[in-house]
């Protein structure tokens, strides 16, 4: 059986040199799954993978913004903060 911690994130894609001034970007909710099945997530080398794994798909679910690009820069942050803030939360609830 697999065990499985659902990390949703919201993500701005904004580039203000790509779109017009007066086009405000939506955030856009975003779902990954992370497989725990494997992982004991009492000891501390299981939560560690769990947080490794975790990091990987939230850095690729929330994108990169180009450097010049500080709103979206702001915003891949905000993303990636807001999703890793439920990773530990999802932890805690675990103990």
């Amino acid at each position: 059986m697999f065990h499985r911690l659902m990390i949703a994130a919201t993500a701005i894609a904004t580039s203000s040199l790509l779109i017009a001034p007066t086009v405000e970007a939506k955030p856009a909710t975003i779902s990954v799954t992370v497989e725990t099945g494997d992982l004991d997530l009492r000891s501390p080398a299981g939560r560690a993978a769990l947080r490794e794994r975790a990091h990987r798909l939230v850095v690729e679910s929330c994108g990169k913004a180009h450097q010049i690009d500080l709103q979206g820069r702001r915003g891949v942050r905000e993303c990636r903060a807001d999703a890793l803030a439920q990773v530990e939360a999802a932890l805690a609830a675990k103990r």
